[in-house]
């Protein structure tokens, strides 16, 4: 008890694995399916991306290769790190379980996601969020960025660009900035 002071507390209270699992989806937009199938041997952190090859791809049949921000590279290092220290993936070459060392599904990352919402103490504003919806913000900020539907394929890995354009509508701040922007007469 004498050896184990407040920085050795600190340090086990950082925990990777959610930042890395979100930091992540942010910048691929999965499927939550696409999770659960995710394995540790598919994040290249030379090229800094995931590769998703043709017989884990969800709703099409293609190879992917997903761009990773350095953000997310830098956490999935520390979470693969932490990783190999934690004993339920020590039989799984999954990069992220739930909290009883299975796969993870749409019912589990949504109630990861409402309680990260709820601990950040972020309002749905009469919106349901769910996993998907962390899809469609990536649609909607690569759109933001591009004003290109292909962009939105691609980072989506949407096969046609119809099933892209569902995903690439105004941010929510866009559409503030527009109205604000007619009301000062700037338009």
């Amino acid at each position: 008890k004498t050896e184990i002071g407040p920085s050795d507390w600190d340090r086990l209270q950082q925990d990777w694995e959610v930042p890395a699992l979100i930091s992540t989806a942010l910048d691929i937009g999965p499927r939550a399916e696409l999770i659960s199938r995710l394995t540790t041997g598919l994040v290249n952190f030379a090229e800094e991306e995931i590769q998703i090859p043709s017989e884990i791809a969800v709703k099409n049949n293609q190879e992917w290769d997903c761009e990773l921000s350095s953000r997310s590279v830098r956490l999935l290092e520390r979470w693969f790190e932490q990783r190999e220290n934690t004993k339920k993936y020590d039989d799984s070459k999954r990069i992220w379980l739930n909290r009883v060392g299975n796969p993870h599904h749409s019912g589990t990352l949504n109630t990861l996601l409402r309680n990260l919402l709820a601990e950040a103490e972020i309002t749905s504003s009469g919106r349901r969020l769910t996993w998907h919806s962390i899809r469609h913000s990536t649609g909607m900020y690569v759109y933001k960025q591009k004003e290109d539907i292909s962009w939105v394929a691609e980072v989506l890995r949407h096969q046609s660009l119809e099933a892209a354009r569902k995903y690439a509508h105004p941010t929510p701040e866009s559409k503030t900035d527009l109205i604000e922007s007619l009301q000062r007469g700037d338009i």
